[in-house]
């Protein structure tokens, strides 16, 4: 069941009780408005390179008497303002929920990597105990109780693990998890080129950002690296070949191998193949297991090895441990980031000594910094606790029927994808010609909001609704979320597609921004901190 929070609340401080044995945490907070503690962090912030441009903003501002901004807020369109006035700054969150500044609750269906709910006790007891004491000093762990956390987190961690994924390497992000493993498949072939599939992110590093053709692709952002080879989504839904032609799959796989072969011609060596469980950006769709299995096949007959990228599928958010399992396939190496950390920098590598000994003398160094793995360890303690993967497995079943159900009965529902806690909702203008509704995506966020539930939107054509709640989510969660949706679709049918005014994308992509802003110049100030 999901955990709660009791808060007792005063204009100086807001204490946190659990009703749990966990210890109380106190957070001070002053009675400064958002805005004037904005103000004050900025100014504080880094080495004073931005300070001079807080206050050289300001000088301006005061020596210009406020014209400027008057005169800006007098061509504020009517519907900037409404943009303005829909934005919600959250200040804390709850399980499956989160909470703005006047108290009201959202239902948070895009937490993502707050994997077993925001604020768990459980994980932030974990994480301030194990930041408690020294963790380190000249390379050596001095603290015996942090030794015996890691040892007790790789045991259970190396439990949920296939037999032959022994070897566990800790790092801080999923970005540094992945470029570690193709440094390591480059290492153990000899082979330098990797291979992935269109539209995917793994990550925003050197090598990973390489490896992102969601990132490459983007106008402004460079082109694809001489090493790098995209495969093409096998989408039986919008592809070349579809669900009602019964060598669809086969097709796909054909024209898959072709380019590697035709890659091999040219003396191309590939150490590798880079790939998810799901295609999470493409369309939250399922690969075919027979194509995945005999790509997997003819990437081992290449030499090259497999690296599985669980960051976004794994540690039962499909209802199972790992989303591979779905593909009936086995990962020379798999990668685990955030989520196993309930969002605290933190990621894994998981693969055979075989493979990392022609690295060791990397690998070791990497295992002598000092990662925290209490919270990760406080994960798998919770999900195995509270049975989240079976739960998942349950709600997710019922969640899916009855969004499928909704979709035969809306105009505008083209299909239901994914598994488990990933689920899509691919939004069309017309069922038949399959047309990607973009904008209708955007509208039903922002009135999704209105209905104080968060969802996000992605696709390779920005029309999926996606879901990535919590493992705490409930099925009564689910049927508010059903029931919520089917009201806002059936208002998009009333008024038509040409009919649904104009949403502004900006407001929805700022859900989790931290206060509000009167100019555009304070926007941009804080666009410019890491």
């Amino acid at each position: 069941m999901p955990f709660s929070h009791h808060f007792k609340e005063n204009s100086s401080c807001s204490i946190v009780y659990n009703n749990s044995s966990y210890r109380s945490v106190i957070l001070s907070l002053d009675s400064m408005s958002v805005r004037e503690r904005r103000k004050l962090k900025l100014i504080q912030c880094r080495d004073g390179a931005l300070d001079r441009r807080t206050i050289n903003s300001i000088v301006k501002k005061v020596a210009g008497g406020g014209a400027v901004k008057r005169k800006h807020a007098e061509n504020v369109s009517d519907s900037e303002k409404k943009a303005k006035l829909s934005k919600v700054s959250f200040v804390r969150g709850d399980g499956q929920y989160v909470y703005d500044e006047e108290g009201r609750q959202f239902l948070d269906c895009a937490a993502s990597v707050s994997h077993v709910g925001h604020s768990h006790p459980h994980v932030i007891r974990a994480f301030c105990e194990s930041q408690a004491t020294a963790l380190q000093w000249a390379g050596e762990n001095v603290d015996q109780r942090n030794v015996k956390q890691r040892e007790a987190f790789l045991t259970k961690f190396r439990s949920l693990l296939p037999a032959s994924l022994s070897e566990v390497i800790l790092v801080n992000s999923g970005s540094s998890a992945n470029g570690l493993a193709i440094q390591i498949c480059q290492a153990a072939t000899g082979r330098q080129d990797v291979v992935v599939f269109d539209h995917t992110f793994h990550g925003s590093l050197s090598v990973s950002s390489s490896c992102s053709p969601m990132t490459f692709n983007k106008e402004g952002n460079g082109t694809k690296k001489p090493w790098v080879h995209v495969l093409p989504v096998p989408d039986l839904y919008r592809g070349p070949y579809r669900e009602n032609d019964p060598a669809a799959i086969m097709k796909y796989f054909s024209e898959a191998k072709g380019m590697l072969e035709d890659l091999e011609a040219k003396g191309v060596k590939i150490a590798c193949i880079l790939m998810e469980p799901i295609f999470t950006f493409q369309g939250m769709t399922l690969a075919e297991p027979v194509y995945m299995q005999e790509l997997v096949k003819y990437i081992h007959q290449l030499g090259a090895l497999v690296i599985v990228d669980e960051v976004q599928g794994g540690l039962g958010r499909m209802g199972t441990t790992w989303g591979h399992e779905h593909l009936g396939i086995n990962p020379d190496i798999l990668t685990c980031g955030k989520p196993l950390s309930n969002g605290y920098p933190f990621a894994v590598v998981a693969t055979s000594p075989r493979l990392v000994n022609p690295m060791r003398v990397i690998t070791d160094l990497i295992q002598k910094e000092c990662i925290n793995p209490g919270p990760s360890l406080a994960v798998l303690e919770v999900i195995e606790r509270e049975q989240m993967v079976s739960h998942v497995v349950r709600v997710g079943h019922k969640l899916i029927r009855q969004l499928r159900e909704l979709g035969q009965r809306r105009r505008y529902v083209g299909r239901i994808t994914g598994k488990g806690f990933m689920v899509g909702i691919d939004l069309v203008e017309d069922k038949r010609t399959r047309k990607p509704a973009k904008e209708l995506a955007t509208w039903v966020i922002a009135k999704m909001k209105a209905h104080q539930i968060l969802l996000a939107v992605e696709g390779q054509y920005g029309n999926v609704v996606y879901l990535m709640p919590p493992l705490c989510f409930t099925r009564e969660n689910a049927e508010q979320l059903v029931q919520a949706l089917e009201t806002v679709l059936i208002e998009a049918e009333m008024l038509g597609l040409h009919g649904l005014g104009e949403v502004h994308s900006s407001d929805e992509e700022k859900y989790f921004k931290t206060g509000d802003t009167d100019d555009e110049e304070d926007s941009n100030q804080y666009e410019d901190m890491d």
